[in-house]
C-alpha cells in the first residue's frame, strides 16, 4: 500500500470515530494533494462539507 492509500485509510478512520480535527483537511493547502482524490472528496461529501457538495 502506498503512502498515499495509507493516509485515505486513516482518514476514513478518523471519520468513522467522528474525529472532529479532520475538518479542516477538507480546505488546509497542506494536503491539497489528496483533496483531489475520489475517496477524499467522497468522506467529505458524506458530512456534507459545503466545499465538497454538489450543487
Amino acid at each position: 500500500m502506498g503512502e498515499k492509500e495509507e493516509a485515505l485509510r486513516w482518514l476514513t478512520m478518523a471519520f468513522e470515530y467522528n474525529e472532529t480535527q479532520v475538518l479542516s483537511i477538507g480546505v488546509d493547502p497542506n494536503y491539497s494533494e489528496f483533496q483531489s482524490e475520489p475517496q477524499f472528496r467522497e468522506l467529505f461529501k458524506k458530512i456534507n462539507h459545503p466545499v465538497y457538495v454538489d450543487k
